[in-house]
């Protein structure tokens, strides 16, 4: 799972996407999941999957002959969020 940066929104939600390895031949699987940061804070985070899910591919993956847990983990940044003053 690699989690994208994002700029600070109050909110601890990650966006993941997932890479997958070990398919037998040139299946394929659809995978998606969600995620969230170990803070919603400015900095460096940990984001973490919370859930994964398979669906069926091509060329014969079925996602029933499969297992993928969540709880993969990636380092991303939330960056602070710049304001803007008047006078």
């Amino acid at each position: 799972m690699v989690a994208a940066n994002k700029t600070y929104d109050a909110t601890t939600t990650a966006t993941p996407t997932f890479t997958i390895s070990g398919l037998i031949g040139s299946q394929t699987l659809v995978v998606t999941g969600t995620a969230t940061f170990d803070s919603a804070n400015a900095g460096s985070r940990t984001a973490t999957a919370q859930t994964v899910s398979l669906a069926n591919g091509t060329n014969g993956g079925l996602a029933s002959n499969y297992s993928l847990s969540a709880g993969q983990t990636d380092a991303a940044t939330i960056s602070q969020k710049t304001l803007t003053a008047s006078m």
